[in-house]
């Protein structure tokens, strides 16, 4: 979550630890284009309710998540961050 914020990419996930779990929700303008984008770049989401998912386990690494992140960023289709 901090590099999404740090490239300042709306996220749904919660901030807070307890409540969740693996999966990260980014907030997309087209979710269905955005994963399909992704897809290309042998990006493997889902979406739901205007969100992109994606989903991170034990066997990610560091480049993953750069991958992950450079393709939202560079898509141009994700929400931005609320200033407050």
């Amino acid at each position: 979550l901090d590099r999404l914020a740090q490239e300042n990419i709306a996220v749904a996930t919660p901030d807070d630890d307890a409540r969740r779990g693996p999966m990260v929700a980014v907030r997309a303008r087209d979710d269905n284009a955005l994963v399909a984008r992704l897809m290309e770049q042998g990006i493997v989401t889902s979406c739901r309710d205007g969100n992109v998912r994606a989903g991170f386990h034990a066997y990610n690494n560091e480049a993953d998540i750069d991958r992950f992140v450079i393709a939202l960023r560079e898509s141009g289709m994700c929400l931005k961050r609320d200033a407050g």
